[in-house]
């Protein structure tokens, strides 16, 4: 959770975590019509104060605007000089560095065919990639990792 927002305001007060905690499994979870709800309790609880909308909604991840879609800032910068790097060359066994860099390279070339080819969890699945393989790269530099 160290990257990640938190919209909840959490529970404080001790006394409500460990009722929860001590409640049966069946109460907290629930299947209706072949779907699993979390939280049930608490959403039964609340019922009368919200509105259906909100009641039936799944649950879903709050997705921040992935950083490749902004090529000034600073991680989309680390990302494209590791990629264009001559150390990356060393993974041409694991990657198929040409293609690597020619989908970062047309993120930015095509707008309209970014935003209709890429939907914004693939960019940020994309993005992870790019940033384990930097990660990767940042590592071998600082122990002259060196492959032959």
């Amino acid at each position: 959770m160290a990257h990640s927002v938190e919209g909840r305001v959490p529970y404080l007060d001790h006394h409500v975590v460990d009722y929860a905690n001590r409640l049966p499994t069946a109460m907290k979870l629930k299947i209706k019509n072949g779907s699993l709800i979390e939280k049930y309790i608490l959403k039964e609880a609340g019922r009368p104060f919200i509105t259906d909308d909100v009641y039936k909604r799944e649950k879903h991840p709050f997705l921040a605007p992935p950083t490749l879609l902004n090529p000034k800032s600073k991680i989309y910068q680390y990302i494209y000089d590791n990629i264009h790097s001559r150390d990356m060359n060393q993974l041409d066994l694991l990657f198929d560095i040409p293609r690597l860099r020619q989908q970062l390279d047309d993120l930015h070339n095509d707008k309209e065919l970014m935003n209709r080819k890429y939907l914004w969890g693939e960019l940020a699945l994309l993005e992870g990639k790019y940033l384990m393989i930097c990660s990767y790269l940042t590592l071998a530099r600082r122990f002259h990792v060196k492959y032959d």
